[in-house]
């Protein structure tokens, strides 16, 4: 992936994914609002839904939300972003993504269901 184009552009698919240790669920919303305001998302794309996320896992839980934009800069470009938090860990998630092909969307799910820090 063009990381520049990536960072700047709705024509370009990528993944950030970032860990922050201590910041928990309380944390969610804040945190969605602020990666979809740093994408532009919330000005460029329009929203369609937020969703739940639990891995189902009793030993490595994770659970948390994220929320699903599309028609990004005009471009049918669709913008993911979601904050997950891991209990075992006692670590935030975020995973923010831009897909501008639909088996860029299944990459994404990939990277939403195969969250865990070791």
């Amino acid at each position: 992936t063009d990381l520049d184009g990536y960072l700047t552009t709705w024509g370009t698919s990528g993944v950030t994914v970032i860990v922050a240790p201590g910041l928990d669920d309380s944390n969610f919303s804040s945190t969605l609002q602020y990666f979809a305001d740093d994408f532009f998302a919330t000005t460029d794309c329009s929203y369609l839904t937020s969703e739940s996320y639990d891995n189902g896992d009793p030993d490595f839980p994770v659970y948390g939300v994220y929320d699903v934009y599309e028609d990004c800069g005009g471009a049918g470009t669709w913008f993911v972003v979601g904050a997950f938090y891991d209990q075992y860990y006692n670590a935030m998630i975020v995973v923010a993504a831009a897909a501008v092909e639909d088996a860029d969307l299944e990459v994404i799910d990939r990277a939403i269901n195969t969250v865990y820090l070791p």
